[in-house]
């Protein structure tokens, strides 16, 4: 039986609480049905209609104990965090309203789908985003407004794996959206160098 679990919301984290920087996604609500493992992946719709595969990274809960394992059976009342990444989704491209979407389990060939069409340009904010940070920590950097987008590294790397995307890059760099062609030229610029 494939699990199933129903959000409530999303949170984008862009860093851990031991100030290293990380991207993931931390999908809020409870599972319904089956049973979630770290490593598993899931089947998240998407704004655009589609949908986005992501992999477990992590489970939290509030006042519970959860190991690398959630089920139906023993959590079914207990609101959970499902940390995901490789890619974690941005916020901005889930559906709205967020409350009752159902994201359910998926295979290895749902992930490999999810990165072979991240640069079609609905889904290019996928791996080329900018890092949300408050003007506190942009401040805290020596950065302002005009030194543009700060690139979300993580994501950018998971290009590196995927020669078929990096070739692909140039197409990138007129998109519309400041960060998207930013971090397409960094990416380009910086698989250019290597050997």
């Amino acid at each position: 039986m494939l699990a199933r679990f129903e959000l409530a919301d999303a949170v984008d984290v862009f860093k851990d609480p031991g100030g290293h920087y990380h991207h993931w996604t931390v999908l809020m609500g409870r599972i319904v049905e089956g049973t979630l493992r770290i490593g598993d992946v899931l089947i998240v719709p998407a704004a655009d209609g589609g949908v986005i595969a992501a992999r477990i990274g992590g489970f939290h809960a509030f006042l519970a104990a959860v190991s690398d394992t959630i089920s139906a059976d023993r959590h079914r009342t207990t609101r959970l965090g499902v940390m995901i990444h490789s890619p974690p989704i941005l916020k901005e491209l889930l559906p709205e309203p967020l409350a009752g979407v159902v994201v359910t389990q998926g295979t290895a060939e749902d992930l490999e789908t999810t990165l072979s069409t991240s640069l079609e340009p609905a889904r290019r904010p996928l791996l080329l985003h900018a890092v949300v940070m408050a003007d506190e920590e942009r401040a805290a950097l020596g950065l302002d407004e005009a030194d543009g987008p700060v690139i979300c590294r993580p994501c950018l790397a998971m290009l590196g794996l995927r020669p078929d995307l990096v070739r692909r890059l140039p197409e990138v760099l007129d998109d519309p959206r400041p960060a998207v062609a930013a971090a397409a030229a960094l990416a380009l610029a910086e698989y250019r160098r290597q050997p």
